[in-house]
């Protein structure tokens, strides 16, 4: 009886991880190629996943894809989950993810040093925000 009990503390563990898992995991279209961890995408359908254990952010996209490691989360008021991309001249940075209000921040210092080393200052800088879909 003893062995039972603790089968079954043991799959109720597992299943609240991996529900635990599925709330982090947002779908998303991305119209436009962009970057992310230094890594070139193309514009496609994403998965995006979020480990809180070991702050990493993952994006899954059709033959392409990247792993981020994030700085803890912020949470806010808005329970949103969006993709939030920047523009650097012509190209098209991740640079926030939030996952039901959970916003993670990613880095974007080495794109704004190379872009504010070319000079094309006239070119500044715009902001987007692309909804996602939670995924169960």
């Amino acid at each position: 009886m003893k062995n039972v009990f603790k089968s079954f503390i043991g799959f109720l563990l597992a299943l609240a991880a991996s529900s635990a898992v599925a709330q982090n995991a947002i779908q998303v279209k991305v119209p436009f190629a962009f970057s992310a961890a230094q890594q070139a995408l193309p514009a496609g359908d994403y998965r995006v996943t979020l480990d809180r254990a070991v702050d990493r952010i993952t994006i899954r996209g059709e033959g392409s894809g990247a792993i981020l490691f994030v700085t803890p989360a912020v949470d806010l008021n808005d329970r949103r989950s969006f993709l939030r991309f920047q523009r650097f001249g012509n190209d098209w940075v991740l640079t926030t993810a939030a996952f039901s209000g959970s916003t993670e921040e990613l880095s974007t210092e080495k794109v704004e040093k190379r872009f504010l080393a070319q000079g094309n200052l006239a070119d500044r800088k715009a902001m987007v925000e692309i909804p996602t879909q939670s995924l169960n």
